[in-house]
């Protein structure tokens, strides 16, 4: 997958914790096994670590170079046309 169904993938779980706090209980007890939930996979020698913004903090985390291990593997991006512009837009599978 590319960096960008990882982004989307990531952007589906992150909407999904904002509104369900169970849900974000469980990805920072055990994120492994919730990123896998929403098709992220992540090796097991690669260390996951969640942090959260506040209003006082602001974490910017750089990729490293390279090949990323993680992978996106569930939902696939649809293009549809925006009609308001005339250029394609993007909606997830459910």
């Amino acid at each position: 997958m590319d960096n960008y169904s990882l982004a989307q993938s990531f952007a589906h779980l992150f909407s999904h914790v904002w509104k369900n706090p169970s849900l974000k209980n469980r990805l920072e007890e055990n994120p492994r096994e919730t990123l896998l939930e929403y098709g992220i996979t992540v090796p097991k020698d690669v260390e996951v670590e969640i942090v959260e913004n506040t209003a006082k903090k602001l974490y910017v985390v750089l990729p490293a170079p390279g090949e990323q291990p993680i992978r996106a593997s569930r939902r696939q991006p649809i293009p549809e046309e925006d009609d308001s512009h005339g250029q394609p837009s993007v909606h997830l599978l459910e």
